[in-house]
């Protein structure tokens, strides 16, 4: 799978490297373990109501496999895994992925083409593919806003030279109502790049041809 983002992933163990908490501001450290059958985890994001989400390998016949996964910190359910019930395909991706405070959630799975697909979903429910911009190979999403209304992230699309193309892209909410039942649904949207993806338009002889959206906010 083609790399979109820049960032080395990070893989925390089971058991493994806790933080010490700082004894001044009387934080303290959890360790919250892996997805029941899994063996590695790793958060990304965490929405104001303590629900966390990130990716790890879950279980299934015949192995282990990587989801987006999360868990809430908080309340009846607290310490409960819950997992997207698609595969992402080896992780690469870096630091993608968010929840909003809405339980939105969004990241990438896997594509038929080997590529990463941007994904939104909601534990317990059919999740959204997003899409990819024009004829690019694979997408990715990267944040999501507060009021889950707003999504960024990329797009990106394999060059003759071996470089890749990204483009950094957003995603609105749209309500469809359908026979007066209402539908999210998520309309994609280029953003300007200023012309400074050109070669030599910032520095001589290089262009910037890799863009992301990496946060959003809900003005």
């Amino acid at each position: 799978m083609a790399n979109l983002l820049s960032k080395a992933e990070r893989r925390a163990q089971p058991g493994s490297y806790l933080a010490s908490a700082i004894t001044s501001d009387k934080s303290k450290t959890w360790d919250l373990g892996v997805y029941p059958g899994g063996s590695t985890a790793e958060l990304q994001s965490i929405n104001d109501f303590g629900v966390a989400m990130g990716w790890g390998d879950v279980p299934i016949e015949g192995g282990t496999e990587t989801r987006m996964i999360g868990i809430p910190l908080f309340g009846f359910n607290a310490g409960q895994w819950f997992e997207s019930g698609v595969s992402s395909g080896e992780n690469d991706t870096g630091e993608a992925g968010g929840i909003s405070n809405t339980g939105i959630i969004v990241g990438n799975i896997m594509d038929s083409n080997g590529w990463p697909e941007a994904y939104a979903w909601t534990p317990n429910h059919a999740g959204v593919h997003l899409g990819k911009y024009s004829d690019d190979d694979g997408s990715i999403a990267i944040a999501i806003n507060h009021s889950g209304t707003l999504i960024v992230g990329n797009s990106g699309r394999a060059m003759p030279d071996g470089t890749t193309r990204v483009t950094p892209l957003a995603w609105i909410s749209k309500v469809i109502w359908n026979n007066g039942r209402p539908t999210l649904s998520w309309e994609m949207h280029a953003l300007p790049t200023g012309g400074w993806e050109k070669a030599g338009a910032v520095f001589d002889g290089i262009a910037l041809d890799e863009w992301g959206g990496w946060g959003v906010n809900d003005l």
